[in-house]
């Protein structure tokens, strides 16, 4: 009997590590963030390998309007869809918040760390709700041709 509540405790455990592992990225979102922990999230974003599911994760939030909590160290307030934009921008690599060819992004604030010997910098993008609709279809086309990148490099060859 004390086997199997320690093998319940242990499998409980492990499985709040691995829930705790896979949603504290996201978890900054709710509690008050200051311009340095921010850059630093998205730097974290960008050092970490690619994660297909993370992608579709914060893909979702990019037609979500509601304001996060941040110090007062930003200018102007934050909506969650800005902050994904920034994230998967940071993920990838991709400047999805290029709309239009030749004509600059509007930036809504920038955020800086730096981590080792390494400065990183990031832009929070001022877009339109149409422009946020073309984007959230252009980060959906490169998680499907991502995904389908690994599907293909995982068969055989020859």
């Amino acid at each position: 009997m004390k086997r199997i509540l320690l093998l319940l405790g242990v499998v409980a455990l492990c499985g709040n590590v691995l829930y705790g592992a896979s949603s504290a990225k996201g978890d900054f979102l709710t509690t008050p963030i200051t311009r340095e922990q921010l850059a630093r999230k998205l730097a974290d974003f960008g050092r970490a390998p690619i994660d297909a599911r993370e992608l579709h994760l914060w893909a979702e939030r990019l037609g979500n309007k509601d304001p996060i909590k941040t110090d007062a160290s930003f200018e102007k307030p934050l909506q969650v869809r800005e902050i994904a934009l920034a994230v998967l921008e940071a993920s990838t690599g991709e400047a999805f918040s290029v709309v239009k060819s030749g004509k600059a992004t509007p930036v809504k604030e920038i955020v800086m760390c730096q981590i080792g010997d390494t400065p990183w910098r990031f832009h929070i993008a001022s877009l339109t709700d149409e422009e946020y609709e073309g984007v959230a279809r252009n980060i959906h086309y490169w998680i499907d041709g991502y995904e389908a990148g690994l599907k293909k490099n995982k068969k055989p060859r020859g």
